[in-house]
């Protein structure tokens, strides 16, 4: 009796072991599907956000290429402009050396400034460059602003 209670004692431990092995294979099994359901759901969730934003992400990617193409040439623009306000600040300063030489040389004579021609024409060429200067130099200060 006792040799029979021993093999049943046996059995029933093996059976407890297979038991245990098959639950913890379901229990995988059941974690793998749940895992991959959630996948899906999650793959199709961002497919339908794709579908629902894919010409938003287009227009942006569009507007972005072209700032940068616009910031380029705006780049190019004032790097111009610089070299433009230097030229002109050049001028002004000859036609500034011009306008005092003759404004001595009209007092010398004792005769009137506005009496001489080209004397006005001077004034008046280098108060337009001096508000040509101004202006390119609010431009390039507006630009230090924007860090372009």
């Amino acid at each position: 009796m006792r040799t029979q209670r021993r093999v049943f004692e046996k059995l029933s431990e093996t059976t407890k072991v297979e038991l245990a092995s098959e639950k913890i294979e379901l229990s995988v099994a059941s974690d793998a599907k749940k895992l991959i359901d959630n996948a899906k759901q999650e793959s199709s969730k961002g497919q339908e956000f794709l579908k629902k934003h894919k010409d938003e992400v287009k227009e942006f990617t569009k507007i972005k290429k072209s700032l940068e193409s616009n910031s380029k040439a705006i780049q190019k623009n004032i790097e111009q402009a610089e070299k433009y306000n230097k030229k002109i600040d050049k001028v002004s300063d000859k036609l500034y050396a011009l306008q005092n030489k003759i404004r001595s040389t009209a007092d010398e004579l004792g005769v009137p400034l506005k009496s001489i021609p080209v004397a006005e024409d001077i004034f008046q060429s280098r108060k337009e460059l001096d508000d040509t200067i101004n202006e390119i130099d609010s431009i390039l200060d507006y630009n230090e602003h924007l860090d372009l």
